[in-house]
């Protein structure tokens, strides 16, 4: 549960300026393909609710909101198992503001909106890191079976190289693990506990300006397949993902029967691939046409799309709107006539024709699609 959050959770106040009402949650948000993740959640904590999360693209989210709930369930389990990454700092504002919010001090207000101001993406660079550099930290296996849940990609490079005349078929698996670069001292506890991978790119960790300097997300890539193997295999994900992992490994069975030599068994190889990561939810029925061309040719912000779902019913809302307005048209001319007023009438009906072929190019437009 702590890993889950550690990738996925966020704890935030929220404060109404115009009823002058501060309201806390504890949030888990997952793809819906990975719901089970997030009703194992509320079964563990006993409290909550699961809803759509409409700030991103096809996913639901456990969210916890209640003072109560939050006081005797939420912060005593972190308080028991703490978050690894610096969101701990967060934890602890968020502990801190409910206490103010349950006392009776009475500057509790300002207190608590100067503890929201340097929380989450306010909270400084260095601040995240100088807190992960000044720590110890014990990773537990079924935390970082959940972390990689959350923050994992199972890679694959095929690729035909030619090196000093000869000719061959490169296949190289990996297992990455991304993270801000605030908090690489992650990565490198993940790395020193799975006794395998590099980080990259390559900087002093233990720097903050060379940090700083570097990308904003920082990797840890492990090669060294029977290690994630035997790991995984003993602590399983719950997520989708879990199917990109068969898939990987298929890959490298394949490879070991050096499949990979031969054009049909390279072939699979790439097939396999192409049907991992982002290329599952492109073989999926979830996106529409346009979305999958979105999700094909750029990595950029999601947020934008829309399930096929989402446009029928904006679609439907477009239909009823323009029936709605014809038949308004329609009414305002049945009373024209009985008011003897020939031009007004002549006009509504010229509009009535005019939203009615309207609706039937419309309602053959969407159908098409």
């Amino acid at each position: 549960m702590t890993g889950i959050t550690d990738s996925e959770g966020n704890f935030s106040i929220n404060y109404n300026s115009k009823s002058k009402k501060i309201t806390f949650s504890f949030k888990v948000t997952q793809k819906d393909h990975s719901l089970i993740i997030l009703s194992e959640l509320k079964k563990f904590f006993n409290c909550g609710n699961i809803n759509i999360d409409h700030a991103k693209f096809n996913a639901y989210k456990y969210t916890v909101g209640k003072t109560y709930d939050l006081i005797n369930v939420i912060v005593p389990h972190f308080d028991k198992y703490p978050l690894v990454g610096s969101k701990h700092l967060d934890f602890l504002d968020f502990k801190k503001a409910l206490i103010l919010y349950s006392g009776q001090d009475p500057d509790k207000l300002k207190k608590i909106l100067s503890i929201k101001s340097k929380m989450n993406k306010s909270r400084s660079y260095e601040e995240r890191w100088n807190y992960l550099n000044g720590l110890t930290l014990d990773l537990k296996p079924e935390w970082v079976q959940a972390f990689i849940d959350g923050e994992g990609t199972f890679q694959c490079r095929i690729a035909d190289v030619t090196n000093e005349g000869n000719s061959y078929v490169s296949v190289n698996l990996t297992l990455e693990i991304a993270q801000s670069s605030h908090d690489v001292e992650v990565l490198n506890y993940i790395k020193n506990f799975l006794g395998v991978g590099y980080l990259k790119p390559k900087f002093n960790i233990k720097s903050l300006d060379e940090s700083k300097k570097h990308r904003s997300v920082s990797r840890l890539v492990i090669n060294q397949y029977k290690i994630v193997i035997g790991f995984i295999d003993k602590y399983p994900m719950l997520t989708r993902k879990h199917l990109d992992y068969m898939d990987w490994k298929k890959i490298i069975e394949l490879k070991l029967n050096n499949d990979h030599k031969t054009t049909e068994g390279k072939q699979n190889m790439i097939n396999l691939k192409l049907g991992m990561n982002r290329g599952r939810l492109l073989n999926s029925n979830l996106l529409d046409r346009d979305d999958k061309l979105k999700v094909a040719m750029s990595s950029a912000n999601r947020k934008g799309y829309h399930t096929k779902a989402h446009k029928d019913n904006k679609n439907e809302f477009s239909l009823k709107f323009l029936f709605i307005a014809a038949l308004c048209l329609l009414s305002i001319g049945g009373l024209m006539v009985y008011a003897y007023d020939y031009n007004l009438l002549i006009y509504c009906l010229n509009q009535s024709f005019f939203y009615f072929i309207v609706l039937l190019f419309n309602y053959f437009l969407y159908r098409r699609f």
